[in-house]
């Protein structure tokens, strides 16, 4: 993976046991700050969705853990990204 790429594949393909060096779900270089935030709202939703699913039919861990976590890694590493980002633009203009 190129050092400037941003890993936006959560952790669940890795249960497949295979080489974790070339995720398959990167950020495109491209991307406009609004669509970048488009997205965090997307998967934090879809997160939310999920819990409220789980809370509602009394769920408990396994699955809907897994896949909100998940979610949350990725999140996590564009957040750490776009803080990175805005920081950069606002040296730019300093």
């Amino acid at each position: 993976m190129d050092a400037k790429q941003i890993d936006l594949s959560g952790y669940l393909y890795q249960n497949w046991g295979l080489d974790n060096t070339n995720p398959p779900v990167v950020l495109n270089p491209d991307a406009s700050l609004h669509a970048c935030i488009a997205w965090c709202w997307g998967e934090v939703a879809e997160a939310h969705g999920l819990a409220m699913v789980a809370r509602v039919n009394n769920i408990e861990g396994g699955a809907v853990l897994d896949a909100v976590l998940s979610r949350l890694t990725a999140l996590e590493r564009m957040l750490e990204h776009l803080g990175e980002r805005t920081r950069a633009d606002k040296a730019g203009r300093a």
